[in-house]
């Protein structure tokens, strides 16, 4: 994490990281989460087009593949609806977003899905987590392994 951390919502900022991206030939930043980086905006506000568009401006003046994490509302249960909706925020976060992927767990067994996509549609994937810790419980190996979460719906549903 850079410090001080980054403000999306300040060119400074963006552009402060953007010059360490490119000076150290970065390709992938995972910003870890959307609500960290947004300064004091709130998320539900019209003002999140000036973290989200400031996000866009980084990913292209870098040439670098800018992940951001964000997170679902709170769940009431009801499942019905686009995925994409269970975004929290204003409708400009995902607006301004090239691919919106929902990630989801069951057990050990990880879905990704598209919720939005501009450009190429992505199919649903997955990967089940595996791995094994020692007596003292550190972890000694890990991987995750191909796991085809569309026949597990069609599974379900038969």
């Amino acid at each position: 994490m850079p410090n001080p951390y980054l403000d999306a919502g300040n060119h400074e900022s963006v552009g402060a990281l953007a010059n360490r991206i490119i000076t150290r030939d970065i390709g992938l930043v995972v910003i870890d989460n959307l609500g960290i980086v947004s300064a004091n905006i709130e998320e539900n506000s019209a003002e999140m087009q000036r973290p989200i568009g400031a996000l866009r401006w980084l990913a292209e003046s870098t040439g670098a593949a800018v992940i951001v994490l964000h997170h679902q509302r709170k769940s009431n249960g009801d499942t019905k609806g686009r995925a994409g909706d269970t975004l929290r925020g204003h409708g400009s976060i995902e607006a301004g977003i090239d691919l919106g992927m929902l990630i989801t767990r069951d057990g050990t067994n990880i879905s990704m899905t598209a919720t939005k996509v501009r450009g190429v549609d992505v199919a649903k994937f997955g990967a089940t987590f595996s791995f094994e810790n020692d007596d003292c419980q550190e972890l000694l190996t890990a991987r995750f392994w191909p796991f085809d979460p569309i026949a597990e719906d069609k599974a379900e549903q038969a």
